[in-house]
């Protein structure tokens, strides 16, 4: 799917893709490869076609905390060490999802004490970032 998007065809194909896969649902979630870096212009064109756009977001030592102790995966056995995080998560990658552009698209992924939020919060916190509309 990312690849239509990547490849030219853009949010026109993502769209298309989504309603002829999930139309009849009222909301489809999906997750971009930690390697994907979404422009702003990509956001706003996704949104045009009535996909909102949502960065999970926290402080690069929250994140990487967090992949490190996941309990729900094999992390080593299959490469997904401190390296791959890295890797994934460049500086100026997380620098930029943390400026002012990216502002709208954020919902906070850690609370004050660095810890994940519940499920409801961070479900309801989607759901107002959705409910919304689209961003300037």
């Amino acid at each position: 799917m990312w690849d239509a998007f990547e490849a030219g065809n853009g949010a026109v194909a993502l769209a298309g893709m989504i309603r002829k896969k999930w139309g009849h649902k009222s909301g489809v979630v999906l997750s971009f490869p930690a390697s994907q870096d979404l422009t702003i212009d990509q956001m706003l064109a996704a949104e045009s076609e009535g996909v909102t756009t949502i960065i999970l977001y926290g402080a690069g030592e929250d994140c990487r905390t967090a992949f490190l102790t996941a309990e729900d995966r094999p992390r080593a056995s299959v490469g997904l060490d401190a390296s791959f995080w890295e890797r994934s998560n460049p500086p100026d990658r997380l620098s930029a999802w943390g400026s002012e552009a990216y502002s709208p698209y954020r919902v906070m992924a850690f609370n004050e004490d660095h810890n994940r939020p519940d499920r409801p919060w961070l479900i309801d916190a989607v759901r107002e970032r959705v409910g919304s509309g689209p961003r300037p």
